[in-house]
């Protein structure tokens, strides 16, 4: 992942912050490309997620139907902030332009037509000497990184827009931590003993309540 976002960032500056936000806020394809900047609050680092684009560049609702709050990262927040300023640094030097309303656009201002999207990842794919993969896998690989380090699965479950926890745990049980025998120590913190050493040399304790 790391080897593919470098590369887009050096050779695909235009694509780069498209494939960086699949890869930081795990948005479906189509839901990333029908984002607007109204969708964007950056004082909050949230986007509202309430549509999708087909195939055929016709908005649609979400697949669960469902509008959703998604975090977005520090990283993810600077690179949109960028293309925002670029995108009206661009609208003063073209007149009479209107600016799009798509945070990511072709040079009509439309949506990003996903076929476009799809050739641009598979160059970068083999410009890294990656094996292929779909751009879905982006959202894939957002999911496991995440619960490899430990976050919830709820809270993984409710940025992806899973209607249930129990869809992410069948898709994504595999990436869950399994060093969980350490776990259960957890449940002596607020019982533990409170040893004290007594000038013989015993040790008492003293039970929490």
């Amino acid at each position: 992942m790391a080897a593919f976002l470098t590369t887009a960032q050096k050779v695909d500056p235009a694509y780069y912050p498209f494939f960086l936000l699949l890869a930081r806020a795990g948005l479906r394809p189509g839901e990333a490309r029908a984002l607007k900047w109204s969708d964007v609050d950056f004082a909050n680092r949230k986007f509202t997620v309430a549509h999708s684009l087909s195939e055929a560049a016709e908005i649609e609702e979400t697949k669960t139907s469902a509008k959703r709050y998604v975090d977005i990262s520090q990283e993810l927040a600077e690179a949109l902030m960028q293309r925002l300023c670029d995108r009206e640094k661009t609208s003063t030097n073209t007149s009479g332009r209107q600016l799009s309303e798509f945070v990511f656009y072709n040079r009509r201002g439309n949506p990003l037509d996903d076929s476009r999207v799809r050739k641009h990842f598979l160059r970068l794919l083999r410009l890294c000497g990656i094996p292929d993969h779909r751009v879905y896998d982006l959202r894939h690989t957002f999911a496991t990184l995440l619960l490899s380090k430990g976050a919830p699965i709820t809270y993984v479950a409710s940025q992806l827009g899973h209607a249930s926890p129990n869809t992410t745990l069948r898709w994504y049980a595999y990436w869950l931590p399994t060093d969980a025998a350490r776990y259960v120590d957890f449940l002596d913190t607020d019982s533990k003993p409170d040893l004290r050493l007594k000038r013989n040399g015993i040790a008492s304790s003293q039970q929490r309540p």
